[in-house]
């Protein structure tokens, strides 16, 4: 397809800029690459193939600017930079742009084709041509009452406010599939459980504030999104098992065991829980003391259930990062 090469070729100009923040990264994609992706998508409709080679690029580029292994799972893949899928973006557009006809004066001729084509439908069911494809998307979320309503009375929402129910359905429709998609992969368990999906990944708004943290913050993704060698039988000194080899447990391997039940690495946990909750405040330590230790897996792993960066727990994130960070990494040094 011309529009995936076109697409390509221009994330490729921002990528040879070099090491971008993948929030900046993710905006400049957005902004320029994807509209070249989806242009004329409101008229054109593309089949299913033309949608999945659209989907295998919009998921490999949320790959290369998270630094994430090719073998990453797909819903993974772009979810952490706060993207919804091609098709997602696609249905905004054709709603957007079925308003914008409706919207238009009435003696003009788009107008007319387009209430012509949406009575076609109405009375006659299905009905061939761009505009029948944009009412029926509007069917697909439940917008079929407001567009008749729109249609029969002149009376249009502001654009900003049709905006926001549009972008709101299709957000709550695609983080369904999300999730229904991500129960497809094993290794994506805890990111359905820790992630939000359309929701920039705090890790994510960390590293823009301080370029420093970029490996950390990137580790924090790869785990999230099971890209890591723990319980799948890499790197063993042994036989390849899904059993911890650092203890005699006899425990399958996670991130909550290796974070804070694994009896070989007791001495570096308890050097670095120190300098973690050092800088946490007394009524936090005291909370995190009292989680289970899969609770205390999520807490930190989600940077203590915020959506945003907070300026005051700067040196609380530095050290849930140090922690984990060093937790893993001594973990490969012991199997090694």
């Amino acid at each position: 397809m011309e529009k995936v090469k076109t697409c390509r070729k221009s994330y490729y100009k921002i990528d040879g800029i070099g090491n971008i923040n993948p929030v900046i990264a993710s905006k400049l994609y957005l902004s320029v690459c994807l509209p070249k992706l989806i242009y004329g998508c409101e008229i054109w409709h593309p089949n299913p193939d033309s949608i999945e080679k659209m989907e295998k690029l919009h998921c490999e580029i949320g790959r290369k600017i998270q630094w994430l292994p090719d073998t990453s799972a797909s819903p993974a893949s772009y979810s952490h930079l706060g993207w919804m899928s091609v098709e997602a973006y696609i249905d905004v557009a054709r709603l957007m742009f079925l308003w914008n006809l409706i919207g238009l004066p009435f003696w003009t001729v788009y107008n007319r084709l387009a209430i012509r084509a949406i009575t076609n439908v109405r009375l006659n069911g299905k009905h061939h041509g761009p505009i029948a494809v944009m009412y029926e998307t509007a069917l697909k979320y439940g917008l079929g009452g407001r567009v008749n309503e729109m249609l029969d009375t002149g009376c249009l929402p502001s654009k900003e406010n049709w905006r926001k129910i549009v972008k709101q359905l299709v957000c709550h429709m695609y983080s369904h599939k999300w999730k229904l998609m991500c129960s497809l992969y094993s290794s994506l368990t805890l990111t359905v459980q820790l992630s939000t999906p359309i929701e920039i990944s705090i890790w994510w708004k960390l590293c823009r504030r301080n370029a420093r943290l970029r490996k950390q913050c990137s580790l924090m993704i790869k785990l999230l999104t099971g890209n890591h060698s723990l319980n799948s039988g890499k790197y063993r000194h042994v036989v390849n098992t899904s059993l911890c080899q650092l203890c005699n447990s006899f425990q399958a391997e996670s991130l909550c065991h290796m974070l804070f039940q694994c009896e070989g690495l007791d001495s570096t946990r308890s050097e670095l829980v120190v300098k973690m909750t050092e800088a946490m405040p007394v009524a936090m330590k005291l909370e995190l003391q009292g989680m289970t230790d899969s609770d205390k897996t999520g807490f930190i792993l989600t940077g203590m259930n915020c959506d945003a960066v907070i300026p005051e727990w700067y040196n609380i994130y530095t050290g849930i990062l140090v922690y984990i960070s060093g937790m893993y990494k001594q973990r490969g040094e012991l199997l090694t």
